[in-house]
């Protein structure tokens, strides 16, 4: 049996679990699954194991050029120090150069989240400029995509679709999921950030590659970090787009963070002759759109729009820099009583944003599998930031906001604070909230209005990367790389020479407001 129909067959059950457990024999036959004769390894002096095996296999997705990938599976340990125990199947993409003597060290993407896929992607990383020079390789982390076991959490996604909320809680939907993947046999502990960089670093043994190009967004910049920590030999550069250091209590700040980046984009219009003619208050009237819709929502043909989940839309908005600049107008109008400019660029009853997860414009191949394993999230999340976050602290941060922002950013934290103490993912060591020092060369990248990894934080990393350089782009959100071509021939000239400061003129340029 090839892991590609493993993989389907896993899917299946994933789908048709819903909130039923799993046969008592499930972590039996996931284990016998996953126990080839091709899993051996030889024991390090640590007591580790290394050498994991690589096998092509047939590419689990469809593709306009499938010539110009190789697919197959990394198979590595889930615990390191039990090598009789589960064994993971993580999918790769290997995507050829355009040119006929490519560069020897290629680019290795991480994908956000976390709990995201990279091969999802395939299409936007096949047309992308960086295979040029270079192949670009694409993994699906541990728990995730079309990785096997994929920690994808349907009853969540149920619970979350649900807008009577009259059906099963978030946090019983939560449970549901752990207690479906522990009958799996799956160790949620073992699903973060050192046990992933691991992962790449076998991967780069494997594929016999003396030396790579990290390439990280949102969540993906914080496992390049641990990488870059680990397992520093083998990387030439890393490109940081959205910078999530572990250094920082993001779990503590989230509330402000968002709010800071609301403020900063009044601030924007407030100091924008056109945006403050067209709006002239602004904040006034968006917290008291965000006070009218809390008493009497707005309705419209099939959904609603409170104030609160207007705020989540907000925030969720503020990711897409192409949004950005149409926010102010979107905002000003509805406080004018006009919702269809907002309803056309965020919908009505907007579920929010995903913490982490970049939002880059990828073209997905279908339902195959899921777009956001939420139990990776979980699983990541609650073993090495949710333990060192406070959510008294996290209220305290917000006592001097306006309370139209604080109530409703507040409120999704306290959810996952409380899923987190009944997850089971374990506590991570002191490392994981530590600065991580580096004198590999890196770029890193970020947005100065992003409401989720802002500025302050990529500054923060920089601080301790001795070969490092920081751009920030005006009025821009989360995954800047994903903006357009400027951003991306950055990447491309930095890559090329390490040595050359890159050009970063066309970053600096101020995308103007779209008003009315």
């Amino acid at each position: 049996m090839t892991k590609s129909i493993l993989f389907l067959l896993f899917l299946l059950l994933l789908a048709g679990c819903g909130d039923q457990a799993a046969p008592s024999s499930a972590p039996d036959e996931a284990n016998d699954a996953q126990s080839a004769p091709d899993t051996a390894r030889q024991a390090d002096a640590a007591g580790e194991f290394t050498n994991a095996d690589f096998i092509e296999d047939d590419c689990p997705f469809e593709t306009d050029e499938p010539d110009a990938v190789t697919c197959g599976y990394l198979t590595v340990l889930e615990d390191r120090t039990k090598p009789d125990g589960l064994t993971l199947d993580l999918a790769v993409a290997i995507i050829q150069s355009h040119s006929a003597t490519p560069a020897a060290d290629p680019v290795l993407y991480l994908e956000g989240g976390p709990g995201g896929s990279a091969l999802l992607g395939i299409e936007d990383w096949l047309a992308s400029p960086l295979r040029d020079e270079r192949e670009i390789i694409l993994f699906d982390q541990r728990g995730t995509g079309y990785s096997w076991p994929n920690l994808a959490c349907p009853e969540v996604d149920a619970a979350e679709a649900d807008a009577t909320g009259e059906g099963i809680l978030p946090i019983d939907a939560a449970q549901a999921c752990r207690d479906r993947l522990l009958q799996l046999g799956v160790d949620l502990s073992m699903y973060n950030s050192a046990a992933s960089a691991a992962d790449v670093n076998e991967l780069r043994q494997a594929l016999g590659i003396d030396e790579w190009n990290l390439f990280g967004i949102s969540y993906g910049t914080r496992l390049a970090l641990t990488v870059m920590r680990d397992f520093p030999q083998g990387v030439r550069s890393v490109v940081l787009d959205s910078v999530y250091p572990p250094d920082v209590d993001a779990y503590t700040v989230e509330p402000q963070t968002q709010a800071d980046a609301i403020l900063a984009l009044l601030d924007e219009c407030a100091a924008d002759a056109a945006c403050s003619a067209a709006y002239p208050n602004l904040e006034t009237d968006l917290y008291t759109l965000i006070d009218d819709l809390n008493a009497e929502p707005f309705e419209t043909d099939s959904d609603f729009v409170t104030g609160d989940n207007l705020v989540d839309g907000l925030v969720s908005s503020l990711y897409d820099s192409t949004k950005i600049v149409q926010l102010p107008a979107a905002l000003g109008e509805a406080a004018a009583g006009n919702f269809d400019w907002w309803l056309d660029l965020v919908g009505a009853n907007n579920e929010g944003a995903s913490r982490l997860t970049a939002r880059a414009p990828r073209v997905r191949q279908g339902d195959e599998v899921p777009e956001d394993a939420q139990g990776m999230f979980y699983s990541v999340e609650c073993n090495e930031e949710a333990p060192f976050g406070n959510l008294d602290q996290a209220r305290a941060l917000m006592a001097d906001y306006p309370p139209q922002l604080a109530e409703p950013l507040l409120a999704q934290l306290a959810d996952l604070f409380a899923t987190c103490a009944i997850w089971g993912a374990g506590e991570a060591a002191p490392n994981e909230s530590a600065p991580v020092q580096s004198n590999i060369r890196t770029l890193l990248l970020a947005g100065q209005l992003d409401p989720v990894t802002p500025p302050a934080w990529a500054k923060q990393a920089a601080a301790a990367l001795s070969h490092s350089l920081y751009v920030e782009i005006p009025r821009g959100g989360h995954s800047v790389s994903s903006d357009g071509d400027c951003v991306m021939q950055v990447i491309i000239d930095f890559y090329d020479d390490l040595d050359a400061a890159p050009d970063i003129t066309c970053t600096q340029s101020v995308p103007a407001f779209e008003l009315p």
